[in-house]
């Protein structure tokens, strides 16, 4: 009797066990950094400027914006807050400085730590300024097609999709959940192939 050889079902198995649990690096929203610069507007005490990103049908972790801004001002502070209305609505984190502020325009990046973003979702990053002044780049170019932002006068939002304010959004697609099933079906497998790598019986001749 031949023998069925199994030993490539238990590597191809653990493969599939990792691949389901890595995270998987995704493009940024948002990216026109390189985007030739319009002018800047200044963001200071009650007067904030937000721009939105939006998510795919992916959930995704977000590690870190970056912003083309100009500040000397510790008083600078990005928030990643939720949509209501087209508009900023409830803060949900705030973001840390990576590195140092710049005294002309540069891209300027602070941390989320793997902040969760829900799919098909659009969310607005907040810079304020209460203590100083910050400059935040917009776009030179308008096509029509970009993400909305909006800015606050200290009583309500006003928005608008032409010229956005020039950022980028770093964030890894979040790991796929292994079904609970895997690990049962794992280790049936394992006992097939303890199985057919097992002793086998003689046959006795006629």
């Amino acid at each position: 009797m031949v023998g069925t050889n199994t030993t490539w079902v238990l590597p191809v198995a653990a493969a599939f066990w990792i691949s389901g649990a890595a995270p998987v690096q995704a493009s940024g929203f948002g990216e026109n950094l390189a985007a030739d610069s319009g002018g800047t507007i200044t963001v200071s005490g009650s007067t904030w400027e937000a721009q939105s990103f939006s998510t795919d049908n992916q959930a995704y972790l977000l590690d870190s914006i970056s912003l083309l801004i100009s500040s000397l001002d510790q008083g600078t502070s990005v928030s990643l807050y939720s949509d209501a209305y087209s508009a900023p609505s409830q803060a949900l984190a705030t973001l840390t400085l990576s590195g140092a502020y710049s005294s002309s325009l540069a891209a300027t990046t602070f941390l989320a730590g793997d902040f969760s973003l829900t799919a098909n979702t659009t969310y607005w990053v907040v810079l304020s300024n209460v203590t100083g002044a910050t400059d935040w780049s917009f776009q030179a170019t308008d096509d029509g097609s970009a993400n909305a932002w909006a800015e606050w006068d200290g009583s309500y939002w006003s928005s608008s999709t032409s010229y956005p304010f020039q950022m980028s959004v770093s964030v890894t697609q979040a790991a796929v959940p292994v079904p609970m099933s895997l690990p049962l079906m794992l280790t049936g497998l394992a006992g097939i192939v303890g199985f057919a790598r097992g002793p086998r019986l003689g046959v006795i001749g006629a």
